[in-house]
């Protein structure tokens, strides 16, 4: 697929079915350029959608994100999915802003990646997205027991070695 250029930016599609292309196309460069004007960031911006299988998007979302480097924005959808037009329309864009906000902080700060600079990085990401997008957000709610995760995570706070994905 060839990728679809906007100013300082690539959206690449990969085995994303034909009838949706037009639709991803116009929503990614769209919630890119709002997001960027947000956060005031004119550095270049690589987004790549991927088709996946379920077990590799947030089950409640169909979809997944991750900020890759400075500059690459990944974007996991699960197609097979009923949903796939609020997926395309609502989730896509929330995610663009989402992970745009890991990329500027990448690019304006010196990140050493330590767990609580990563935990930092997620809460500013998550508030960013539920400001422009008020609504539930299966990933930011109440965690069981939070303060004895908090008590331990203190420990580790310098750290450079943990698990970001679980």
């Amino acid at each position: 697929m060839t990728p679809e250029t906007n100013e300082k930016s690539n959206i690449h599609l990969i085995n994303v079915p034909s009838e949706n292309v037009e639709d991803i196309f116009r929503v990614a460069i769209n919630s890119l350029n709002m997001a960027k004007n947000l956060l005031k960031y004119t550095g270049r911006v690589e987004i790549v959608i991927i088709q996946a299988q379920d077990f590799f998007v947030i089950p409640e979302l169909g979809i997944a994100g991750s900020a890759i480097g400075k500059s690459c924005i990944e974007i996991k959808i699960d197609f097979s999915r009923k949903d796939l037009n609020k997926i395309i329309e609502v989730e896509i864009p929330a995610t663009i802003y989402h992970e745009l906000s890991h990329l500027v902080r990448e690019n304006r700060l010196e990140c050493r990646n330590t767990l609580l600079e990563s935990i930092v990085s997620e809460g500013i990401a998550c508030y960013i997205e539920k400001s422009v997008f008020s609504r539930e957000i299966p990933y930011i709610r109440p965690i069981k027991d939070e303060d004895s995760y908090w008590s331990t995570a203190q420990e580790f706070f310098d750290g450079l070695d943990y698990n970001h994905t679980i």
